[in-house]
C-alpha cells in the first residue's frame, strides 16, 4: 500500500509531465499559425497595396482592408477543400444543373 505522499507526488508528477507535453505540442502548433498568419498578413498588405495605388484611401480604411483580408484568408485556409468538378472536355457542353422543383 502506498502512503499519501507518495500517491500524490506521482500523481503531481504525471499531471506536470502531461502539461509540458502539451505545451510543447501546442508551441508547434503555434508556430505553424503564426507563419500562416504572417503569409496572409504580407499577401494582403501587397495587394492592399496595389489598390491603393490606383484609388486614394486613407491608412484606416487600408488598415481596415489588411485586417479583413487576413481574416478570410485564414478562415479560408483552414477550411476543408470542397471537391472541384471535372472540366467539361472541349466541344461538349457542360450538363444544366439538376432541377429539384416539381411539377
Amino acid at each position: 500500500m502506498m502512503s499519501r505522499f507518495a500517491t500524490v507526488s506521482s500523481a503531481a508528477i504525471m499531471l506536470l509531465a502531461g502539461s509540458l507535453m502539451s505545451a510543447t505540442a501546442m508551441a508547434a502548433a503555434s508556430d505553424a499559425d503564426k507563419a500562416a498568419q504572417k503569409k496572409a498578413a504580407a499577401d494582403c498588405r501587397a495587394q492592399v497595396k496595389e489598390q491603393a495605388h490606383y484609388q486614394e484611401m486613407s491608412w484606416v480604411k487600408r488598415h481596415k482592408l489588411v485586417k479583413d483580408c487576413v481574416k478570410d484568408a485564414l478562415a479560408h485556409a483552414t477550411a476543408p477543400a470542397a471537391p472541384a468538378a471535372a472540366p467539361a472536355a472541349p466541344g461538349v457542353p457542360a450538363a444544366p444543373p439538376a432541377s429539384t422543383a416539381s411539377h
